[in-house]
């Protein structure tokens, strides 16, 4: 991961953690676009940070990849209960 944001080169799985606890890391990169994840530490700030968006619905490229438990080692791959969170924003990732 480079230190410098000003930096022209960016790479597949580059990580910048932001003031806030957001993770976004570098998913893809073509041309000049950049496809990134982003991960939040709290519902609340992910809320706060999509609160001026429009909701779209559901894209069905990123619906129909498998769920994160393909991409854990075995070791780390434990039963979770499946289900939503609740407040029709998707699953849940806490266990109760």
């Amino acid at each position: 991961m480079s230190e410098n944001n000003d930096s022209e080169k960016l790479s597949k799985a580059d990580e910048y953690r932001h003031p806030d606890g957001t993770v976004e890391v570098i998913f893809a990169i073509e041309g000049d676009r950049v496809l990134t994840v982003r991960e939040y530490p709290e519902r609340d700030r992910f809320r706060e940070a999509v609160s001026a968006a429009t909701s779209v619905g559901t894209n069905d490229a990123v619906d129909s990849l498998p769920g994160v438990e393909a991409f854990q080692d075995s070791e780390e791959k434990q039963p979770r209960q499946s289900g939503t969170d609740g407040d029709d924003t998707g699953q849940s990732n806490e266990s109760s």
